[in-house]
């Protein structure tokens, strides 16, 4: 089996009208019919076009090899750089190909990414990471929040970094009130504190318990945060912006994190090296963002501790009855599940349960043009039928994507 023709597709997506961001889809498919899916997020406007290039790029690279040689692919995709290893849109470009083959092999193999992986579970808890940020009033606060209790979420995060400290601190002690005392919280500082600053807010925050602080201090400042972790009974967790295994390496070494938050960044086999290096030193590990991807690195390895979910509402991203009770999600079908339909009836995409629109299965696959895609501008996102909906059905959610243009 071999490598033989991808499409970079870019979307759009708005999660439950609070998030809005932009993701850079990847169909790679193979001589034999097997299509794998990836995606790139968390992108400025002024990103989407050169990343859109470079996973064009990274996928001409691999063209005629074989996806079932993770590892071999791996090295030509991550280890091509001169002075040895990528950084920035780079290793965000590789990241994609990365996933998108593991995609491939679940699907050849009939098997699920997280078995393949390492196979030791397939139920996770799950976070809900959306929707209960400081900014609305507090009868809004409060709905959401109940809303997300309601699903089912026994843990939520929100971000305090761009908060005063009154604010962060009186908006954490509303949020306890409003959850009581059996639901986690976890607090983003988003490298916005000082070493001073995050001792004396993770002081200030420790009556409520929180299950971890996260990115407290700048993520370049170890040893800095080595002393806030010391100096706080509260876990604190880092790492979400490190994009190779030697930045994790010296994090571990320095003993400077309770534990580990990896990205994408690094692709699915960059994860588990990440994650079975913080298992030697004892960690747990986390993911940042593509938790329908990610959730299956997690669930593949002993020290996965939770996954960190987005819902996505509208058009844009559904539930799928997968997660039947949002406190954790299952992981049953093989690869993560993605196939690209044809949009559904006006009916389907209105109803919010969604397992009509996420059983149309393979029979509803658009046709594949057997062509490469350029990597002129013009060409990125064209020579294909444009993909309507994304179905997520071995993973959480469902994606209807809103084609861009780049």
């Amino acid at each position: 089996m071999k490598i033989a023709s991808y499409a970079v597709q870019p979307v759009r997506v708005t999660y439950d009208e609070t998030v809005s961001g932009t993701h850079v889809l990847l169909r790679l498919r193979t001589d034999e019919g097997i299509e794998g899916i990836s995606f790139v997020s968390r992108l400025g406007g002024g990103s989407v076009r050169p990343l859109a290039l470079l996973i064009a790029s990274a996928a001409e690279q691999v063209l005629d090899h074989d996806p079932m040689n993770g590892e071999a692919l791996y090295a030509r995709l991550f280890r091509a750089g001169v002075g040895g290893g990528l950084s920035g849109l780079e290793a965000r470009a590789a990241s994609a190909i990365d996933a998108a083959a593991w995609d491939i092999r679940g699907k050849a193999l009939g098997q699920p990414v997280w078995r393949l992986m390492g196979g030791f579970r397939n139920r996770l808890p799950v976070s809900a990471n959306w929707g209960v940020q400081r900014g609305p009033d507090l009868e809004t606060l409060t709905r959401r929040a109940n809303d997300l209790l309601g699903r089912g979420f026994r843990a939520l995060k929100f971000q305090v970094g761009f908060l005063q400290r009154d604010e962060a601190i009186t908006h954490t002690r509303v949020m306890r009130q409003i959850v009581g005392d059996s639901v986690r919280l976890i607090v983003d500082a988003n490298q916005q504190w000082t070493v001073k600053q995050a001792v004396a807010m993770g002081d200030a925050l420790a009556e409520f318990d929180l299950y971890w602080i996260e990115d407290p201090v700048r993520a370049h400042d170890i040893a800095g945060l080595r002393h806030v972790r010391d100096a706080l009974s509260t876990r604190i967790c880092a790492g979400e912006v490190y994009q190779n295994t030697q930045q994790f390496r010296r994090l571990l070494e320095a003993d400077a994190t309770d534990q580990v938050m990896i990205d994408l960044d690094l692709g699915l086999t960059g994860f588990l090296k990440v994650a079975h290096m913080c298992e030697a030193y004892g960690l747990p590990v986390v993911n940042h963002l593509a938790s329908e991807i990610l959730a299956h690195g997690v669930a593949a390895v002993p020290n996965g501790l939770i996954v960190g979910f987005i819902r996505g509402r509208s058009r844009s991203l559904r539930h799928q009855r997968v997660l039947k009770t949002a406190n954790w999600c299952c992981l049953k079908h093989q690869d993560w599940g993605w196939s690209w339909t044809r949009r559904p009836s006006s009916a389907s995409r209105s109803n919010d349960d969604a397992s009509s629109v996420c059983a149309s299965g393979a029979s509803e696959v658009e046709p594949w043009n057997q062509v490469r895609q350029s990597q002129n501008a013009a060409s990125v996102g064209g020579g294909h039928p444009v993909p309507r909906q994304a179905v997520v059905r071995g993973g959480a959610i469902c994606i209807s994507p809103e084609p861009l243009q780049v």
